[in-house]
């Protein structure tokens, strides 16, 4: 009998708290805009709604005590990125377009209650000479070269991370965006609690990672001119981005 109601308990207690992060996310996407949520250790994390998906994104930003082609190198080491970032098992390069555009497959260790995930993404980086800014932009994308799915292939709608130097150049400020699916039958609730503890966990991971010795100044890639668009060269203005849309990945699997 006591055990019972220890279980009514506690699927009461599970249904109430899914109901409450509802009503968060509900009121959130409602506002559309960056919600400070956390701020620990040097990191400000920070959540939006994103029109087209249930699925919420976050933001951290943390100051690092190294210059931002330094902290370029430890992002496009994929050998050691298992030293840093959180569940990681493996990280390949299937293709090297360059020094600073690669297509990468990633597999992560979950818990035991829902099946692994891989991600197959190209990561691209990309330099603003006036403002020093470094962006490395990570989407999902299929490729010939990926292994099959080991329990379920997740998304990458956006995984942008931005190097601002500071103090001449000796500091960055990093800033991480994300927005991404695991898929399966993880309800979104559950997606989105989990997740808003990844870009601190990353970013922590970052700053340790980069004080390593074997971490240099990596080469910055050539400034990429703006094309402009066909209206703006009749004079038009050209059309506004539209909003993120939710695609199905290659290959996502049918696990949990």
């Amino acid at each position: 009998m006591g055990a019972c109601a220890s279980m009514k308990s506690l699927l009461f207690k599970t249904l109430v708290i899914s109901l409450l992060f509802s009503a968060f996310c509900d009121a959130a996407l409602a506002q559309n805009r960056w919600q400070k949520i956390k701020e620990e250790s040097g990191v400000s994390v920070y959540s939006k709604a994103f029109p087209g998906t249930k699925i919420i994104g976050f933001k951290g930003i943390i100051d690092i005590a190294a210059p931002p082609r330094k902290l370029l190198h430890v992002l496009m080491d994929s050998k050691r990125k298992g030293e840093w970032v959180n569940g990681l098992t493996k990280s390949v390069v299937l293709e090297a377009v360059s020094k600073h555009e690669v297509i990468v497959y990633e597999s992560f260790s979950l818990s035991s209650l829902v099946s692994d995930r891989d991600i197959v993404f190209r990561g691209k980086v990309t330099y603003n000479p006036a403002t020093g800014w470094i962006r490395y932009r990570n989407q999902s994308e299929s490729h010939p070269k990926a292994p099959p799915t080991i329990g379920v292939r997740a998304f990458i709608f956006k995984c942008d991370i931005t190097l601002i130097p500071l103090n001449g150049g000796t500091k960055t400020r990093v800033i991480l965006e994300t927005l991404g699916d695991p898929k399966g039958w993880i309800p979104t609730w559950l997606v989105n609690k989990t997740q808003k503890s990844w870009p601190y966990e990353t970013l922590t991971g970052l700053r340790t990672q980069v004080k390593k010795p074997y971490y240099k100044l990596y080469p910055l890639p050539k400034p990429v001119k703006k094309k402009k668009s066909s209206a703006e060269v009749r004079g038009k203005p050209s059309p506004g981005k539209s909003a993120i849309k939710p695609n199905n990945a290659e290959g996502a699997g049918k696990g949990s």
